[in-house]
């Protein structure tokens, strides 16, 4: 009995090491047929609130680097912010985030562009209430983020517009909306 589980498991590991050099060498040759470049840079000054928690909004700061394969635009996604009860109820928030997204970009008029992201993303938010001897609240939670990019081309490399974000996930869904600045290497 015990032989057909050993038996067992180096089939497993068989047929796992021939997939993951199959797939190895598929990205081998997508990368030598397809050119992955870096994009573009950004950051993205602005506030964010989440309607669950009623009456809280913040400062936000959000960054980004985007590389592109053809039309595909993959970016790595930072944002960090925090939020204060404007009811004054001795309630602060803070959160970060760290997402990976797939995006494209439409030209809307010759100087209005949009850039459309979807992704999944890792979000830590903590609550600390500061009349109960500061009581913390940690969530940490998988996200789905969505962004959307509305810029005006300022010239060949520079770009400037507003950046809206919401991050779905499973304890409060984050709304952000940021100015923009974003310098393109092509």
């Amino acid at each position: 009995m015990k032989n057909q589980g050993m038996l067992c498991l180096n089939a497993k590991r068989y047929v796992c090491g021939w997939l993951i050099a199959v797939l190895m060498g598929y990205g081998h040759c997508v990368a030598q047929e397809y050119k992955l470049s870096l994009r573009s840079v950004s950051l993205a000054p602005g506030i964010s609130f989440s309607p669950s928690n009623k009456y809280d909004i913040g400062p936000n700061v959000s960054m980004d680097v985007a590389t592109t394969l053809q039309k595909h635009i993959l970016s790595l996604y930072l944002s960090a912010g925090g939020e204060v009860h404007i009811i004054l109820d001795d309630r602060v928030n803070d959160y970060h985030e760290v997402n990976v997204t797939y995006g494209r970009e439409y030209t809307l008029a010759k100087w209005l562009f949009l850039e459309s992201h979807v992704g999944l993303g890792y979000i830590n938010y903590v609550q600390v209430n500061l009349e109960t001897d500061f009581n913390r609240n940690t969530h940490r939670s998988l996200g789905i983020p969505f962004r959307f990019k509305f810029f005006f081309k300022e010239g060949n490399h520079f770009n400037m517009g507003i950046n809206l974000n919401v991050n779905i996930n499973s304890f409060a869904t984050m709304y952000a909306s940021n100015l923009l600045f974003q310098y393109k290497f092509f």
